[in-house]
C-alpha cells in the first residue's frame, strides 16, 4: 500500500473507525524519530533546531550542548544550548515577551534539534 493509498482510504471513510489507532501508530513513530535525532548527542557536539519545533522563528537556530540534564525516571532529557550574540539578539527581538535564551544558553528537549557536527 503506497502513501496514495493510504491518504484515499482515509478521504473515502475506509478507516473511520480506526483513527485513534491510526493517530497513536503516528505518535509512537513520531516519539522514535525525535529520539534518534538526539540519539548521540554529547556535550561539545553542535546542533540545529528543527523546522518543527514551535515557534516556528526558532527552527534553524544552531548551538553548541553545553550540558545535559536527564530527568529520572521517565521523561524527555533536557539539553542545554549555547547560542552566539547574534542569535541572542535576534530572538530578542523576534519575540520581546518570550525570553528563549538566558545568559547565551536555550534549554532545549531532546528531539527537536539534530546534530550538525561534533
Amino acid at each position: 500500500m503506497t502513501i496514495d493509498d493510504v491518504v484515499a482510504a482515509v478521504i473515502t471513510g475506509e478507516f473511520d473507525g480506526e483513527f485513534d489507532m491510526i493517530h497513536n501508530a503516528i505518535r509512537a513513530r513520531e516519539r522514535i524519530n525525535s529520539l534518534a535525532r538526539s540519539a548521540g548527542v554529547r556535550v561539545g557536539d553542535r546542533i540545529r533546531l528543527v523546522d518543527s519545533v514551535s515557534p516556528k522563528y526558532l527552527g534553524g537556530v544552531e548551538g553548541l550542548v553545553t550540558g545535559i540534564e536527564r530527568p529520572r525516571g521517565r521523561g524527555k532529557a533536557i539539553y542545554i544550548i549555547s547560542v552566539d550574540e547574534q542569535t541572542q539578539r535576534r530572538l530578542k527581538f523576534a519575540s520581546p515577551q518570550r525570553n528563549f535564551v538566558t545568559q547565551g544558553s536555550m534549554r532545549v528537549p531532546e528531539g527537536l534539534f539534530e546534530k550538525t557536527g561534533g
